[in-house]
């Protein structure tokens, strides 16, 4: 696979995942792996996907439907990897 230059707004034909800076720059969080921020990222893409789509539940939260495969797909991990990382940052953020 050949990388050229982009030119003009080719950059723009990509689809990018967000990570919230304050996982990075915040110390509260230094004890969280990257793959645990990069799953982060990838559930709050889907959470953007379900708003759109308007899955609320009866408070008004967002309803994220996300099949475990799906995950170990996009991820590229196997299923027990994507359900340790989400322990591990579900454990430290609650």
């Amino acid at each position: 696979m050949d990388f050229d230059y982009f030119y003009g707004r080719g950059a723009d034909q990509f689809a990018f995942y967000q990570i919230p800076k304050i996982l990075i720059t915040d110390e509260k969080f230094a004890g969280i792996t990257m793959e645990s921020k990069i799953l982060y990222s990838l559930m709050l893409d889907r959470a953007s996907l379900s708003a759109k789509n308007g899955w609320l539940d009866e408070d008004g939260k967002v309803f994220i439907y996300y099949k475990l495969r799906s995950r170990e797909i996009i991820y590229s991990l196997i299923i027990p990897k994507i359900i340790a990382l989400e322990s591990n940052y579900f454990r430290k953020i609650l």
